[in-house]
């Protein structure tokens, strides 16, 4: 069964408390239930064993990047889904965000919180695609396991027939 993204723990890391209850407000507002925020990049690392599904990171954090948590994520599960939120516009470092397996990086701006919307959802239809394609794949292998076994049975009572 389908585990709904707004039943799954999302950790948010931002130093901004403006943006923290920002991005805090239009999770819950969103439906979004179990949400762990933090302020610190090594508090959101000491807490990881608690495995989000999400991770909403920003990028200049005041004791160092968001590239530092990334890499923790993904060392310990790169099935966490990973997007930066962050007022930092170099290309090149949003690009070394995504080659380091960020799903997307989002500038802070007037249509911020809109495409964080749109990113968590695509992630939800994402998961979803990726779990029926699982489901599907262990059905088709019961059912050719099936086959095979009437198709011995089959063969069995030919060759003993005889």
């Amino acid at each position: 069964m389908t585990k709904d993204l707004k039943s799954s723990k999302i950790f948010v890391v931002e130093d901004d408390p403006f943006y923290l209850e920002l991005i805090t407000h239009l999770l819950t507002t969103e439906g979004y239930h179990e949400v762990e925020t933090f302020s610190k990049s090594d508090d959101c690392i000491n807490n990881l064993y608690k495995m989000p599904d999400l991770c909403i990171l920003d990028y200049n954090l005041e004791e160092g990047t968001g590239m530092d948590v990334l890499r923790h994520i993904k060392s310990i599960n790169p099935d966490i889904q990973v997007i930066f939120l962050s007022g930092q516009e170099a290309m090149d470092v949003a690009l070394k965000t995504l080659k380091y397996g960020a799903f997307d990086y989002i500038i802070k701006n007037e249509n911020a919180m809109e495409r964080l919307t749109l990113v968590i959802n695509n992630i939800v239809k994402l998961r979803e695609l990726s779990e029926r394609k699982q489901e599907e794949k262990h059905i088709l292998n019961a059912g050719l396991t099936l086959a095979i076994s009437i198709l011995l049975v089959v063969v069995m009572a030919i060759l003993f027939s005889h």
